[in-house]
C-alpha cells in the first residue's frame, strides 16, 4: 500500500503560449581602423533582437547589444592599418520605421571607423567618421539618423513564438555546515541554523519557497564528486516529494578563470545521463535545463564545440548563459543575469535583453525559441569578504528589492531568477532570518503572484498520473495536472464539482477524477486558486483508462508492484513464477458499489463494472481479484494475479486491460 501513495507524484514538462510577431529585418555593416569604437543606438525601444552574422578580422573584443555594438583591437595592430568589423542583423517592429534611428559613433584618436545600413542588398545608409572631433578628444563622437519610412513600402515578415510557463525561480547554495554560522564574515543568520545536507532542513527550506511563490532552486553545482553533486541529490529528492523543480547552475569558473573543454565536457557528461530522468529536475522540451555561471569567460566556439559533442551522444541539454551579449544566442538558448545591482538604468536594460533574447528565432534561419530571465535581488554586502572589492548596495529596507522586482517585471520576462535563497556571504539571501524575519519572502509571494496572475493550465497538461499518457479521462481516476500559477489549496474542478485533491504545488496538482463524469462524453476542467481561477480545458470522458503506477514514478520501468509477502518486487527482489502479485493503477472507471469521491476503499470494496485482465510477458495472467485498494483513497485500483509458471527470469512487460482500454507499455515485474 505504501508504494501506492508514494508513486503518485510526476515530472513537470514545461509548456506555454505562442505569439505571432510581425518585423522587418535591417542590417548594420560596422567597422574600424582604429583601437577601439562603439555604435550606440539612442532609440532602441523598438528593436526586437538583433544577431550578429559576422566578424571582420581578429578583434580583441566584439560586443553586440541591443543598445549598442563595441569593438576593440590591439593598439600595435590599430597603428598597423588593421580592420575589424562585425555584421549585425536587426529585427525592428514595424513602429521604428515611423522616427529615424538616431545613432551616436565613437571611436579612438586613430583612423577611422565606417556604418553601414542595409535592408536586403539595398543600402540605405553609409557613414565614414575619421580623424579627430575638435572639444571632444576622447570620444571623438559623431551623431547621425538613418531614415527607414522607405521600408513601409515592404511586407513585414512574421512568425509565431512559443513561451514557456511562467516561473519563478532562486539561485541556492547547498555548501554550509552548522559550523558556518559562527564566521565572524556574516552579517545575518537564518532563523534555525542548518547544514546542506540535512534532509528535514532541504524539505523546510522547499516549504518555504512554494509558500512565497518560488517554482524552483537553481542549485550551485561543482562538478561530479564535489559535496554539491553529494547534496544535489539530497535537494531533487526532496523536491519530487514536494513537486518542486531543480537545475543546477554550472560554476564555470575555478581560481578566477574559465574552466577548458576537456573539463566542461567531462563534467556535462556526467550530469546529463546521470539527472536528466529525475522527475523533479526541469526539463525543457524533454531536455534538462542548464544554467551557467560566468559563461563569457570560456570562449563561445569552445561552448559550441562541447555542446555538439556532447548532442553526438544524444546526450542533450538547454542552456542559459550569463550576460546579455545577443552574440552568446548563437550557442545558447536563452540568457540571464545573476547580479544586477551595478546596472545602470535596470528597467531599460531588462527590457532590452528581453526583447532581443525572446526574439533571436526572428533571425534565424530554422528559428529555435530562447528564454529570458530577469533578475531580481534584495541587495548585495562583500565587505566583510576578504579580498574584495567592497561592494555594497543598501537592502532599503525592502525596496531596492522591490525596484528589481519591477524592472523584471516590466521586461515581460519568460522566468524570473531570484538572486538569491541563500548567498549569505554576500548578503542577497531571502530566505528567512534573524534581521529580516520572512520580510523578503512576503515581498516575493506579493509579486509572483501579480506576475503569474491566474492559474494557466498546460497545454496536454491532464495526464494519467500513473501512465503521464494524455487524452480522454475516466471515473476516478487519479490525475496530474500540469500548469502554473497553482497554490497549496488549489482546487480541480471537473464541470464545476471539486474533485478531490492528494497534492497540490505551484506547478503540479494531483486530483481524482469524480466518478459523476460517467455519465457525460466530455468534462470540463479548471482549476480554481484564491479566487482566481485558470480557463476551461475540455476533456473527453471514457469508460476506463487504465495507468500502472511504477517504481520510479516515470510511467515506465519498474512497477509499483508488491511481491506475495508484501516487500516491494524489484530486481533485486523479483517474484517467483507460481506466486501472487499485487498491480497498483488507476483508471479502472466505474465500480460497484458505485465509487465515493474522496473514500477510503473499505467493505464492501468497490469493484470495476468492466471486465480485467492483465498478461505478463505476453502470457495470460490469472486474474484472483480487481478491485479497491484497502484504505486507500478512491481512485487507486489493486489487481492481484498468479504469476504465469512459463515465463523466463527477468523483467517481464506488464499489460492490464480494463474493458477496451490497455496500460501503458513499458511497465514490467521482475520474476525469478
Amino acid at each position: 500500500m505504501r508504494a501506492a501513495k508514494i508513486l503518485l507524484m510526476a515530472a513537470l514538462a514545461s509548456a506555454g503560449c505562442a505569439q505571432t510577431v510581425s518585423f522587418y529585418r535591417v542590417r548594420i555593416e560596422y567597422s574600424t581602423t582604429s583601437d577601439w569604437s562603439t555604435l550606440e543606438i539612442e532609440n532602441p525601444e523598438h528593436i526586437l533582437s538583433l544577431r550578429p552574422m559576422g566578424l571582420r578580422g581578429n578583434p580583441a573584443r566584439a560586443s553586440a547589444q541591443p543598445e549598442r555594438l563595441s569593438l576593440n583591437q590591439p593598439l600595435a595592430d590599430a597603428q598597423a592599418g588593421q580592420e575589424v568589423g562585425i555584421t549585425v542583423d536587426y529585427a525592428l517592429e514595424p513602429a521604428a520605421l515611423v522616427e529615424p534611428w538616431r545613432f551616436v559613433l565613437k571611436k579612438g584618436a586613430l583612423k577611422g571607423s565606417v556604418v553601414r545600413v542595409l535592408h536586403g542588398n539595398r543600402l540605405i545608409r553609409e557613414v565614414n567618421h575619421t580623424g579627430a572631433v575638435p572639444g571632444d578628444p576622447g570620444y571623438n563622437t559623431l551623431r547621425f539618423t538613418v531614415d527607414l519610412s522607405g521600408l513601409q513600402t515592404a511586407e513585414p515578415s512574421r512568425l509565431d513564438l512559443p513561451r514557456p510557463a511562467k516561473m519563478v525561480w532562486a539561485f541556492y547554495y547547498p555548501w554550509y555546515t552548522l559550523s558556518s554560522w559562527s564566521s565572524s564574515q556574516l552579517q545575518d543568520r537564518p532563523l534555525t541554523p542548518y547544514a546542506s545536507d540535512d534532509p528535514k532542513a532541504i524539505a523546510r527550506q522547499i516549504e518555504q519557497a512554494q509558500a512565497a511563490g518560488i517554482d524552483g532552486f537553481i542549485s550551485s553545482w561543482w562538478g561530479p564528486g564535489h559535496y554539491t553533486d553529494r547534496n544535489l541529490k539530497l535537494l531533487l529528492e526532496a523536491a519530487r516529494v514536494a513537486g518542486f523543480r531543480v537545475t543546477i547552475y554550472f560554476e564555470t569558473l575555478r581560481s578566477g578563470q574559465g574552466r577548458d573543454r576537456d573539463e566542461i565536457y567531462k563534467w556535462l557528461s556526467y550530469f546529463i545521463p546521470e539527472y536528466r530522468d529525475h522527475p523533479a529536475l526541469m526539463k525543457v522540451n524533454g531536455k534538462p535545463l542548464i544554467v551557467v555561471w560566468a559563461s563569457e569567460s570560456v570562449p563561445l566556439a569552445t561552448w559550441s564545440e562541447v555542446f555538439a559533442a556532447l548532442r553526438s551522444r544524444g546526450l542533450d541539454a538547454v542552456y542559459l548563459a550569463m550576460g546579455r551579449n545577443a552574440a552568446s544566442l548563437e550557442v545558447f538558448d536563452g540568457l540571464h543575469e545573476y547580479g544586477v545591482f551595478t546596472i545602470a538604468d535596470l528597467a531599460s536594460a531588462m527590457k532590452l535583453a528581453s526583447r532581443a533574447t525572446r526574439h533571436y528565432p526572428l533571425l534565424e534561419e530554422a528559428p529555435r525559441p530562447r528564454i529570458w530571465a530577469s533578475t531580481v535581488q534584495p541587495g548585495y554586502d562583500e565587505r566583510t569578504i576578504p579580498g574584495r572589492k567592497g561592494l555594497y548596495q543598501d537592502r532599503l529596507d525592502g525596496a531596492f528589492y522591490r525596484s528589481t522586482w519591477e524592472a523584471a517585471l516590466g521586461s515581460d520576462p519568460d522566468w524570473v531568477f531570484i538572486s538569491t535563497w541563500n548567498e549569505w556571504w554576500e548578503h542577497t539571501h531571502i530566505e528567512p532570518s534573524e534581521l529580516y524575519q520572512d520580510q523578503y519572502l512576503q515581498i516575493t509571494r506579493e509579486y509572483a503572484r501579480r506576475w503569474k496572475g491566474r492559474p494557466q493550465l498546460a497545454p496536454g497538461g491532464v495526464v494519467n498520473a500513473a501512465s503521464y499518457a494524455a487524452g480522454a479521462v475516466a471515473p476516478g481516476e487519479i490525475v496530474a495536472v500540469f500548469g502554473t500559477g497553482f497554490c497549496g489549496d488549489a482546487r480541480v474542478l471537473f464541470d464545476g464539482h471539486a474533485a478531490t485533491v492528494i497534492s497540490a504545488g505551484p506547478t503540479q496538482i494531483n486530483a481524482v477524477v469524480p466518478y459523476s463524469v460517467a455519465d457525460s462524453t466530455s468534462t470540463q476542467l479548471q482549476v480554481d486558486c484564491r479566487d482566481a481561477r485558470s480557463e476551461a480545458l475540455t476533456l473527453p470522458v471514457a469508460a476506463s483508462a487504465p495507468g500502472i503506477f511504477t517504481a520510479d514514478s516515470s510511467g515506465r520501468g519498474q512497477g509499483a508492484i508488491l511481491n506475495q509477502d508484501g516487500a516491494l518486487n524489484s530486481a533485486a527482489n523479483p517474484a517467483a513464477r507460481g506466486s501472487v502479485v499485487q498491480i497498483f493503477a488507476t483508471g479502472e472507471g466505474q465500480t460497484y458499489p458505485p465509487g465515493v469521491d474522496g473514500k477510503p476503499a473499505a467493505e464492501p470494496l468497490p469493484k470495476p463494472l468492466l471486465p480485467v485482465s492483465v498478461s505478463i510477458g505476453g502470457l495470460h495472467a490469472h486474474v484472483l481479484y480487481a478491485g479497491g485498494a484497502p484504505g486507500l483513497i478512491a481512485g487507486v485500483f489493486q489487481v492481484n494475479v498468479r504469476v504465469p509458471e512459463a515465463l523466463a527470469a527477468g523483467p517481464q512487460p506488464v499489460v492490464l486491460t480494463v474493458g477496451a482500454a490497455s496500460s501503458q507499455p513499458g511497465v514490467t515485474v521482475s520474476v525469478k
